[in-house]
């Protein structure tokens, strides 16, 4: 169904100014970003990063491009954490390996190959929020093919300083075990966890294995290993950090507190378990998703909304200034101390000088001179309210394709043959959408919405209608952050 756009001279013309590294600002519907940010991915040339005002905005939005994409499409969802600035707590493990399987697939770090390149969500929070430097992820990250020579013990101690827990059994992600020639492990973006069986200092095979039976499955023939963690303090510039702790001011901070700082540090540094992580990740990370960004091949970038987008970013600013007013005054927190944050402003003049950009609004903004702002011709399309004689007469009297995305879409279909509408249930829209047949896809949308092939003209070359619109109500699915 994307190749429809294909026809439509306004998206074509954003195509080429972002095929030409240049910016663009283009109005439609809300219920149409995923299906235009979707095809633009598959034209692209290289990854696709969206940035979204806030996490409940990019989680749906990642789960939308995949209902356009398909299944298999290489999305990614860069989480963020939920652990407020300044708290001396740890980083849920399942955000962690997200944000981290995300930057790998940006440095094209993945295991098979994709038909379409990576495309990346995240909130504005997750973008302030540091992570692990393009250079670190790049040279911590390895891989393994049969017949590799390998040392055992430098590959376990290697994995150790990358973040991985060793343990007897691998349970969980970001873990690894020994067993013998045997070596498990469960890294960032793979759903199983992997084995490694060697033949003396030689890999024999590499395979996915299932935790609970440990039975061997299908056989990976290169297997990449990213870092488990963002936080990695073996790896960490200790003059630096030790410059960062002489600048701070304890003057009106406990003395208990100032003992745990000193403790959480040089329990850190000294590659111990430090529950307490999120509180230095300012001591030791300094780079964002856009710092990765840099480091890819024709990518694009995304803002979706762009005002909401820097309201929500200063809303961040704001709290986490809050916050760390409060703790100072309470002489929880010496003065100086670092934030987990990037700054907005710096964040707000990188994504400005991005060469192709792409900003979304559902706002109208009308033609320009500078040929910087367009229209993508969509149009709100009919509302049945759950009347089906209605929803009958509307697709007996359509003059172009007619798609249907519900989650009744059995019934549906019985409903429309019975009213002798030519229709046709399937699981997934693998051609152009017939204008013969009513195309019934089971699945879930946001919304519809009629394409046409200029904004002024009354006849849409494909229409989509969500249960919104035929049944008045739609059932919304409940999109959760994995936890590990």
């Amino acid at each position: 169904m994307l190749e429809v756009l294909d026809g439509v001279p306004a998206y074509g013309d954003a195509l080429s100014r972002l095929g030409a590294g240049l910016g663009q600002v283009a109005s439609l519907p809300e219920s149409a970003k995923p299906f235009v940010l979707a095809a633009i991915a598959k034209r692209s040339s290289g990854p696709v990063v969206i940035i979204c005002p806030h996490p409940e905005d990019s989680r749906r939005l990642a789960e939308l491009i995949r209902a356009y994409a398909g299944d298999d499409a290489p999305i990614y969802h860069f989480a963020e954490s939920e652990v407020l600035p300044y708290e001396r707590l740890s980083i849920e493990a399942g955000t962690v390996h997200e944000r981290l399987a995300a930057l790998g697939a940006l440095h094209g770090f993945t295991d098979d190959e994709a038909a379409i390149p990576p495309i990346i969500v995240a909130s504005v929070m997750g973008l302030m929020q540091k992570t692990i430097s393009p250079e670190l992820m790049r040279s911590t990250t390895h891989f393994f093919r049969a017949d590799n020579k390998i040392s055992i013990d430098e590959t376990l101690q290697k994995w150790v300083g990358m973040g991985y827990t060793m343990g007897a059994l691998v349970e969980e992600p970001g873990s690894a075990a020994r067993r013998g020639d045997i070596i498990d492990i469960h890294g960032p973006g793979h759903r199983q966890p992997v084995r490694i069986d060697l033949w003396g200092n030689h890999v024999d095979t590499v395979r996915n294995f299932e935790s609970a039976s440990q039975r061997s499955t299908e056989h990976i023939p290169v297997l990449r290993v990213l870092p488990a963690a963002e936080l990695l303090p073996t790896h960490a510039d200790h003059a630096a950090v030790e410059a960062a702790v002489r600048c701070l001011d304890f003057t009106n901070t406990k003395t208990a507190e100032r003992d745990r700082v000193d403790n959480d540090l040089a329990e850190l540094l000294s590659g111990m378990s430090a529950d307490a992580g999120a509180l230095y990740t300012g001591f030791m990370l300094h780079h964002t998703l856009l710092d990765h960004l840099g480091f890819a091949k024709n990518a694009t970038l995304v803002v979706s909304e762009s005002s909401e987008v820097a309201e929500a970013a200063r809303r961040v600013e704001t709290g986490a200034e809050k916050l760390r007013l409060a703790k100072e005054e309470r002489g929880e927190l010496p003065l100086g101390f670092p934030s987990c944050l990037a700054r907005w402003e710096d964040l707000e003049s990188a994504i400005a000088s991005w060469g192709a950009r792409l900003e979304l609004t559902r706002y109208h903004r009308g033609e320009t001179d500078d040929d910087l702002s367009i229209t993508l011709p969509f149009g709100h399309p009919p509302s049945y309210q759950g009347n089906m004689e209605n929803l009958a007469t509307g697709l007996s009297d359509r003059r172009a394709p007619v798609v249907i995305t519900t989650q009744h879409s059995r019934r549906l279909d019985e409903v429309l043959r019975d009213e002798g509408i030519a229709a046709r249930e399937t699981r997934s829209l693998d051609a152009p959408p017939r204008e013969d047949v009513v195309h019934i896809v089971h699945g879930t949308l946001a919304g519809g919405w009629t394409l046409h092939e200029h904004s002024n003209d009354d006849v849409p070359i494909l229409t989509l209608l969500s249960d919104n619109e035929v049944f008045g109500t739609a059932k919304r699915r409940v999109i959760r952050p994995r936890r590990h």
